[in-house]
């Protein structure tokens, strides 16, 4: 049986020395190095505060510095133990010689030779690919004794047998259990334990151990998914604390994707102001969503039977796998990830949060632009923050905002809830229009009332609520008036989209009302308006057109209009009599 072999490769700095003595000195140098990598670690565990959050970056380095260095030893270790067996071996060979084996060994030596050659061009096809894609060698034996290695905490490892027949079928004892694989098993280590690698076949008999950081593969749970994985992956079932930050640690490193080819919804969703970010493609699991501050994301799936679901930074998933679009928010730039349930892509798209209205304006987007119905998600500290997005997107000044204590003077209701929230607006509810429609638990709505304080809830607004006075471009209602108020709910609407695309309601100056709709006059700095009358009678909006009629629903007409000029608009349908209607401007 011919000698263990040790690979040249090492992970991650240099090549293993040759010598004893050489393996020798540089075993005393890890392990300096690994003294000295704990007291740094052990010195950073004590700081707190603010101090301490900046010193994490350098914990991470030092535990993952550490980590190589532990591997480095244990290759070391065993190089010393193989060199030492091979000299016993090359001893044996000799002394076989001088007592007149020469006779048997040009008997067996040809045969020997083809099924080595074999075994070995099989096992190193077998762990070609594994090599390609970051792993190294960390050990070669031949035979069918087992493999004994001491694993190191954050270290993936995979384990490839070859046999003259074919594959080797490989029993591996990881933890309390024992796993069995042909051709390749893959595991990732949460703690420092033993393994036991048993190989069996037709001899001549290879099995080679390959190692990576597990926060290069992605932990088990990404292990799995990978274009390039073992026959059989040993699932991380008891530390899954260990699993999610290996995911969290490979998402750290992941750049956006380009952008395949639009479908319909997303060219819509590019048209209305949003951005591409990321795609997840047929072979991805999930796509990795850029960190960003105040920002709202819209997770689109191309196949409408894949269920699409949302994890946070350790591993909690707050929107489970459902089918449509996902749209979510966050106010501080966090880690978040969209995880699919099917084989169709998953592109993301984004928008800034005040600009396009929180997570209410985002799931309008989506499903304006046609996306299937969609979940929605925003954390419990961002709520208010969500909610106010809204207002401001919609054209309200903070100046509107009012507390709790005023809520009978409200006119305008914005509501970002969790699943805690009880509050309900009936959809018969004379008082009070909202659009969607509340429901019990998780919401994003924004409602208008018919009169101030028409909606008055026992126990006060829900955290993630504002309530704001009406604002002075929007008229008056009059009581039960609900036809008018679903109308200035499209206008609302309508003004979130025209935010996004850059427009600034301005409600003063620069616009008069004419017999057939206004006249306009361009301010210095601006180069564009979109203008529309809102009346006091049906049909509550007219747009305002220097060309071709459109409606709230159509892509708005856009004026050029130079500072210091004029351009005189008609309104379609017909406008009201002067004095019966209010012109908006949004300028550009």
């Amino acid at each position: 049986m011919p000698p263990t072999q040790t690979s040249n490769d090492t992970p991650p700095r240099a090549r293993l020395p040759r010598s004893l003595a050489e393996i020798r000195a540089a075993e005393a140098s890890a392990r300096r190095e690994i003294v000295e990598l704990e007291r740094t670690i052990a010195e950073l565990e004590r700081r707190e505060g603010p101090v301490g959050d900046r010193a994490m970056a350098s914990k991470r380095e030092a535990e993952k510095r550490k980590a190589e260095l532990n591997v480095l030893v244990q290759r070391l270790r065993e190089q010393h133990d193989d060199g030492q067996r091979a000299r016993r071996l090359r001893l044996g060979v000799a002394i076989l010689a001088l007592v007149g084996a020469g006779v048997l060994a040009a008997r067996l030596v040809p045969t020997m030779t083809t099924g080595l050659a074999t075994t070995t061009s099989a096992i190193n096809a077998a762990t070609a690919p594994f090599q390609s894609s970051g792993f190294g060698e960390l050990r070669t034996s031949w035979g069918v004794e087992p493999t004994e290695l001491s694993a190191v905490k954050g270290t993936c490892y995979v384990a490839v047998g070859s046999a003259a027949d074919g594959p080797a079928l490989l029993r591996v004892q990881h933890g309390f259990g024992t796993v069995e694989g042909r051709g390749s098993v893959g595991f990732c280590a949460c703690t420092a334990e033993p393994i036991k690698v048993t190989p069996s076949g037709k001899e001549p008999l290879a099995l080679r151990i390959l190692t990576s950081p597990a926060s290069a593969v992605g932990g088990a749970d990404l292990f799995a998914t990978r274009d390039v994985r073992p026959a059989t992956v040993i699932p991380e079932t008891v530390d899954r604390a260990c699993a999610e930050d290996a995911i969290d640690q490979w998402m750290a490193g992941r750049s956006a994707t380009e952008a395949p080819a639009p479908t319909p919804v997303e060219a819509k969703l590019a048209a209305f102001g949003a951005r591409f970010v990321t795609v997840a493609r047929a072979e991805d699991a999930f796509a990795v969503v850029p960190a960003a501050a105040e920002t709202c994301f819209a997770a689109i799936a191309h196949d409408p039977g894949d269920a699409l679901a949302l994890r946070l930074s350790g591993g909690a998933r707050p929107a489970q796998p459902k089918k449509g679009a996902i749209a979510f928010c966050t106010k501080a730039a966090r880690q978040l990830s969209v995880w699919r349930a099917g084989r169709g892509l998953v592109t993301v798209f984004s928008a800034p949060a005040p600009r396009v209205g929180g997570v209410l304006g985002m799931r309008d987007l989506a499903e304006r632009a046609g996306a299937q119905p969609t979940t929605t998600w925003v954390s419990a500290e961002d709520l208010a923050y969500d909610s106010a997005a809204t207002l401001a997107a919609s054209g309200m000044s903070p100046s509107l905002y009012l507390e709790a204590a005023a809520l009978p003077r409200a006119s305008v209701l914005a509501f970002s809830t969790d699943a805690r929230s009880t509050v309900v607006i009936d959809a018969g509810d004379p008082g009070t229009v909202c659009r969607p429609q509340t429901v019990l638990g998780t919401m994003q709505a924004l409602c208008l009332e018919t009169r101030p304080g028409a909606w008055s809830p026992l126990t006060g607004l829900p955290t993630g609520s504002l309530a704001a006075q009406r604002p002075s471009w929007m008229p008056s209602a009059g009581t039960f008036d609900r036809p008018r108020l679903e109308r200035m709910l499209d206008v609302l609407s309508f003004a979130r989209r025209m935010t996004l695309a850059g427009f600034e309601l301005v409600t003063f100056g620069g616009a008069h009302a004419t017999p057939l709709g206004a006249r306009i006059t361009g301010r210095s700095g601006e180069k564009e308006i979109v203008a529309i009358a809102l009346g006091s009678q049906a049909p509550w909006v007219q747009p305002l057109s220097d060309g071709a009629p459109w409606t709230l629903d159509d892509a708005p007409r856009v004026v050029p209009l130079p500072p210091g000029q004029a351009v005189d608009l008609i309104a379609t349908p017909r406008p009201l009599p002067l004095g019966q209607r209010e012109i908006l401007v949004w300028r550009r």
